[in-house]
C-alpha cells in the first residue's frame, strides 16, 4: 500500500521593488518602474515521491481575495523565486502572495505572505528623475487679440488678458521604463471666475480662466514635455 503525505510549502523571503530600489522587508510595495517587481522565494519540503507536489500555484491576491496574477510551476526543486510585475491598477490595494502545493489526489497545503499596501509615489520623488518648469507670457488686447507690451492701464482702458504658455520637461536617467504613463497637470491658483465663453479673435476655442493678479498657472492636461497656452485676466496691480 502506498501512503502519500501533504506537501509542505514554505516562504523564505519577500522582496519589493520600491521606486527603483529593492527592499527585503517592510509593509509597503511602491512600484514606479516595470522592474519594480514583487519577488517571493519559496520551497516545498519533500524528500520522496510520496510527499512531493504534483505542481505549485503562486498567486497574487488583493484584500478581497481576488486573484490579480498567478503562476503555475510544474516542477520545483530547492529554492524558487517567483516574481510579479507591477500594474497601474494595483495602486491603492493591499496585496499578499499565496503559495499552494498540490499533492496526490486532494492533498494540498498553503503558505502566505503578510499583506502589504501598494502605494503611489509622487512624480517629483521618482528615483533618477529631473524636472524643469518654464513658461513664456504675453499680453493681448481682449477685443482684438493684438499683442501689447503691458496690461490694462486703467479702469477705462481696454481689457487685456495674459497668454501663458508653460513648458514642463521631465527627464529620466538610465534605461528604466515607467510602469504607467505619466500625466502632468497644471492647475490654476487663486481662480476668480470662469470666462470660457469669451471669444478671442486670434485664439478661437482656447479655454480661458480669470485669475487673481499675476498668480498664473494652467489646468490643462498634457503629456510630459509639451505645452499649451492659456489665458487669464491681465490688470495692473
Amino acid at each position: 500500500m502506498q501512503v502519500f503525505t501533504t506537501p509542505k510549502p514554505r516562504i523564505s523571503g519577500v522582496k519589493y521593488g520600491n521606486n527603483g530600489l529593492l527592499a527585503e522587508s517592510g509593509s509597503i510595495w511602491a512600484p514606479v518602474f516595470t522592474e519594480d517587481k514583487l519577488r517571493v522565494t519559496w520551497s516545498v519540503n519533500s524528500s520522496t515521491t510520496y510527499d512531493a507536489p504534483r505542481y505549485v500555484e503562486v498567486t497574487l491576491r488583493d484584500e478581497s481575495w481576488s486573484k490579480l496574477d498567478h503562476q503555475r510551476i510544474d516542477s520545483s526543486t530547492g529554492s524558487v523565486e517567483t516574481a510579479f510585475s507591477p500594474q497601474e491598477h494595483y495602486i491603492g490595494k493591499r496585496v499578499h502572495v499565496e503559495v499552494v502545493a498540490y499533492g496526490h489526489d486532494t492533498l494540498q497545503e498553503t503558505a502566505s505572505t503578510s499583506e502589504v499596501s501598494v502605494n503611489p509615489t509622487k512624480p517629483t520623488e521618482i528615483y533618477g528623475s529631473h524636472w524643469a518648469i518654464t513658461y513664456n507670457s504675453r499680453r493681448i488686447i481682449t477685443s482684438t487679440g493684438e499683442y501689447d507690451s503691458g496690461c490694462q492701464g486703467s479702469y477705462f482702458g481696454r481689457m487685456h488678458h495674459a497668454l501663458v504658455q508653460p513648458n514642463t520637461r521631465f527627464d529620466l536617467a538610465g534605461q528604466r521604463r515607467l510602469m504607467a504613463p505619466l500625466t502632468i497637470v497644471h492647475k490654476i491658483v487663486e481662480g476668480q471666475g470662469d470666462t470660457r465663453n469669451v471669444n478671442y479673435p486670434a485664439y478661437p476655442r482656447v479655454l480661458v480662466w480669470a485669475i487673481k493678479r499675476n498668480h498664473i498657472a494652467l489646468r490643462l492636461r498634457k503629456s510630459a514635455g509639451s505645452a499649451i497656452p492659456a489665458l487669464a485676466f491681465c490688470k495692473r496691480a
